[in-house]
């Protein structure tokens, strides 16, 4: 019973994609890696050379060898002879021995497995099916076949974790060639299969894709599922749910997560659900349709409401529910039956739903990133599929890592680790214990085999939190290995890249590559995309800034003017006034204020009356372009402004002001400490001897009254400023414990440093070893500045 279960295990794990096994059965586990060899080569752009078959077929004859040199059961030896006629009728096939591959198709297709495989048994049937009837001799006659035959294999519904079935099916829909007509599919096929017609009619596409909503559909396969429904009765104890309402569910969770745009199916789904839960007892396929059944036709906040229910708050409960049931499960079995559906549920509510939408006692959505994270680490383990620990992690180049999971678990499993990094990108100490680094190590292989876009997309998120760790080279080295040597026009690689170089002492390569860059992108100005036309933008910012570290800020002043005549070369007439990127809505405006507000910053550098006033200006236009979504950005610049007019209580308030709509703007706590400090230089009184006095009333109506003598005074006493000196303590100490830029940024340290100087605490030396080490490290500008 054991080795049964260990074979059984093996099976499964080959039907999500893993490429170890340890089944107890050597022949079978040597089988099933020939197996993933061969999907590996045959997947994607990949084909088998004839090499390549010829190694193929020599593993073949190795576990054939095997497999009689040491007495097998029958049924395990048909096993494995059923997967080895496979993978040889396919390499026959691949490499253009059609013949060879009929006869060997046909051996396996002769083998008949007991049932307790026959879940892996359909896919091998299906497997085999495609290929017999690739060998047709033009397209109507592969269609017919696979239009023929398709039903006397496919059994069942597969579950999600079945994905190489799942692989299968949509290789032989994209060759039904008009056979996918739901009306005519219900009139040829039986009733018994109508879950799996159901099926085959929205996969079934000749562009690879699910079909596009249709009412008509959505309502015969409404009324199919309302008249199932009715037909069942609650099961006895002695009893498993309805096989059939099982099934429909499965079919449900594809329509709904794929085809059912949001609003669009009917809402009497929703007395669907509520009679199927009446009819079955804890059924994880119920409770799993339930959440999108119930998000899909809720997901208007105010008006998603039927008899008085919320159905986004059903949606949840659902998969509370639905987590509960499954864990009940693994209780009893020591395994998932369906491991992905749960990836995809967690994927989708951690996506979809807030921490707003915690209910007491039952859903905690932190707490569900905490257990997406644990199943994933579970999934790996139990599978035997290479995971990035944290020290394995550091160098996707010196440990790279090759897998070739089904589509339907690659991008599972991609979305997981990017869904876990996007919520924790944010973090200092997920930054600083390397999670990231790992998160995005282990989405780097998966994305490799998915889609070029996605891996590179990946590949410049690790080299990015590499940069941010402050380990330049090794992200260097990523970007020119991995994305700028297959991708040389990938200009966000390029900036990030120079801002690496920049964090050196000698300017001139980042400079170099800039200006390379800068020459490349004017010269291919009519092609760029939206996104590549910001990164033209602040590259050219970081042009500027790289040519005020090295010539001065006079010369970077003359060249403003080049600047807005790029802005209006690239966005003039209007079009396109808002782009969704991966950072949000990021419109013309923004963009303009950042070029206005770094104008302000370079005439604030030499503070002549003159430039004084073109910073005022230049202040004036960055705050006529403020918009509510993103209040008060210009605030810390115009605090600093004032304190160069000798305006601090105005300067003063920006500062209050800017903290209070976000307690991490470094900018704002440096100005913060930029005043405190220039205050206790001119002060002539000792404010730690004095710190613990509490002023009287009568004092403070004094200070009021003289207030008109002088205006800019923003203290009242010694204790005043030594609270002051403590709040700033307090929110320096936040920054470097909880923000990234505040960790990095040398004048927090510095600042600290001067606190712990003042009060002669030990952590004095640290703070200004710190405030060294960031200043030798610190890029010409934040490296988000390039993350478009």
């Amino acid at each position: 019973m054991f080795i049964r279960d260990a074979v059984l295990q093996a099976l499964e794990a080959r039907l999500l994609g893993a490429s170890e096994f340890h089944s107890t059965c050597n022949a079978l586990d040597r089988a099933l890696v020939v197996q993933f060899r061969l999907q590996y080569h045959t997947g994607g752009d990949s084909v088998i050379t004839p090499a390549t078959g010829k190694v193929l077929f020599g593993d073949i004859d190795k576990v054939e060898m095997l497999s009689r040199r040491f007495p097998l059961d029958k049924p395990l030896l048909d096993l494995i002879n059923k997967i080895l006629g496979n993978c040889a009728g396919i390499i026959h096939f691949s490499i253009g021995e059609f013949e060879d591959a009929k006869v060997r198709l046909q051996q396996a297709r002769d083998i008949k497995l007991d049932k307790t495989f026959d879940v892996y048994d359909m896919y091998l049937g299906l497997e085999n099916l495609y290929y017999t009837a690739c060998l047709r001799q033009d397209e109507q006659q592969i269609s017919d076949c696979l239009y023929d035959h398709l039903f006397d294999t496919l059994s069942f519904v597969p579950s999600a974790s079945e994905a190489l079935t799942h692989q299968c099916l949509w290789k032989i829909a994209k060759r039904l060639k008009g056979h996918n007509n739901l009306a005519n599919l219900i009139k040829i096929w039986p009733e018994n299969n109508r879950a799996l017609v159901f099926l085959i009619s929205i996969i079934a596409s000749d562009n690879g894709a699910y079909t596009e909503f249709s009412k008509d559909n959505d309502e015969m396969i409404l009324k199919y599922g309302m008249n199932l429904v009715e037909k069942i009765k609650f099961p006895k104890a002695s009893e498993n749910n309805n096989y059939h309402l099982e099934q429909f569910m499965l079919f449900l969770q594809v329509y709904f997560k794929n085809i059912v745009p949001d609003q669009a199916a009917s809402t009497e789904w929703y007395n669907f659900i509520l009679k199927a839960m009446s009819k079955t007892f804890q059924s994880i396929n119920v409770a799993h349709t339930a959440l999108f059944v119930m998000k899909k036709i809720g997901s208007d906040n105010e008006k998603g409401k039927i008899n008085g229910t919320l159905l986004r708050k059903e949606a949840l409960l659902n998969f509370v529910n639905f987590i509960r049931y499954s864990n009940k499960e693994f209780k009893l079995n020591k395994n998932y039956n369906d491991i992905i559906s749960l990836l995809v549920c967690y994927n989708f509510v951690i996506n979809e739903f807030t921490k707003k939408d915690n209910i007491d006692n039952l859903f905690d959505y932190d707490k569900s990133l905490d257990e997406l994270l644990s199943l994933l680490v579970f999934f790996y383990k139990e599978y035997n599929i290479p995971l990035s620990e944290k020290k394995q992690s550091l160098d996707i180049l010196e440990n790279p890592i090759r897998l070739a999971f089904p589509p339907h678990v690659a991008n599972t499993l991609s979305r997981s680790w990017l869904t876990l990094y996007n919520y924790h990108s944010t973090s200092l100490s997920a930054l600083l214990s390397f999670d990231l680094l790992a998160f995005l190590a282990n989405c780097v292989p998966i994305s490799r085999s998915m889609d070029e876009g996605l891996f590179i997309s990946t590949v410049f998120q690790y080299a990015l939190t590499l940069a941010k760790q402050r380990d330049v080279e090794t992200a260097i080295k990523v970007l020119e290995k991995l994305i700028l040597e297959r991708h040389p026009n990938c200009y966000k690689a390029w900036h990030l890249m120079a801002l690496c170089h920049s964090t050196k002492e000698n300017k001139e390569t980042a400079y170099k590559i800039v200006c390379s860059v800068l020459e490349a992108m004017n010269e291919n100005m009519k092609d760029l995309t939206f996104e590549e036309k910001f990164q033209y933008i602040y590259m050219k910012i970081t042009q500027l800034r790289l040519i005020q570290d090295m010539f001065g800020t006079d010369e970077t002043l003359e060249l403003i003017p080049e600047l807005f005549e790029l802005y209006n070369t690239l966005f003039l007439g209007g079009a396109n006034q808002k782009k969704v990127t991966i950072n949000g809505v990021y419109d013309l405006d923004m963009t303009l204020q950042d070029i206005w507000l770094y104008v302000c910053s370079l005439y604030m550098k030499t503070p002549s009356t003159d430039n004084l006033q073109e910073a005022e200006t230049a202040m004036d236009e960055a705050m006529a372009l403020e918009k509510d979504h993103w209040k008060g950005r210009y605030l810390p610049l115009r605090a600093k402004l004032n304190i160069l007019k000798q305006q601090n209580k105005q300067a003063l308030l920006d500062i209050e002001k800017a903290i209070d709509l976000d307690n991490s703007n470094i900018d704002a706590i440096l100005c913060f400490a930029e005043l405190i400090f220039d205050v206790e230089k001119k002060s002539e009184e000792d404010l730690t001897d004095e710190y613990y006095k509490l002023v009287p009333i009568e004092g403070i109506k004094e200070c009021s009254k003289n207030q008109s003598e002088n205006e800019d005074r923003l203290f009242f006493n010694a204790t005043d400023r030594s609270a002051a000196t403590a709040r700033l303590k307090l929110l320096l100490d936040s920054a470097v414990a909880e923000s990234i830029e505040g960790y990095y940024t040398p004048e927090v340290w510095w600042s600290l440093s001067q606190i712990h100087e003042q009060f002669a605490t030990k952590d004095y030396k640290l703070s200004l070893m710190k405030c060294i080490k960031f200043e030798e490290l610190r890029p010409i500008a934040q490296f988000e500045n390039c993350n478009y």
